[in-house]
């Protein structure tokens, strides 16, 4: 077998399909190294969801749903967000939304709150407003 390197977000690899029983599961996600057959290889490099890599990188045995480090980020929060290049996104960044964008009206209430705050209204009284308020005062967003 061939070892590959998940780069899609997540994958959930059948390592055990007993006839009548349970199936198992390795729980892959994006930047993981593990070894795949040549049928369910061929698929995932036509999907464009792993790529082949050389020898000299570390397989990922852990057992099948086993959290790794890799999975928990600094605070233990469970997967960190990522652009879309794939690269950790700045807390920074998270908690503002994108720098002069409208959050959506979907968008966390403390998403609003900051944008509030971004466009010179005081904290404390953007705390106060609800949602509705500060999405009535300072835009739709999508």
């Amino acid at each position: 077998m061939t070892r590959y390197r998940l780069t899609a977000l997540r994958y959930s690899q059948i390592v055990d399909a007993p006839k009548g029983g349970p199936i198992e599961y390795a729980r892959r996600r994006r930047g993981d190294v593990f070894e795949l057959d040549d049928a369910e290889a061929e698929r995932l490099l036509k999907a464009g969801a792993v790529e082949r890599v050389d020898d000299e990188q570390p397989v990922d045995d852990g057992e099948p749903g086993e959290a790794t480090a890799a999975d928990v980020d600094e605070a233990g929060r469970g997967e960190q967000p990522v652009d879309d290049a794939g690269e950790p996104l700045d807390p920074a960044d998270i908690s503002a939304g994108p720098k002069g964008a409208v959050p959506p009206r979907a968008g966390a209430k403390p998403l609003w709150v900051d944008y509030a705050v971004a466009n010179g209204m005081p904290r404390p009284e953007a705390e106060e407003m609800t949602k509705p308020e500060l999405i009535a005062r300072f835009g739709g967003g999508n």
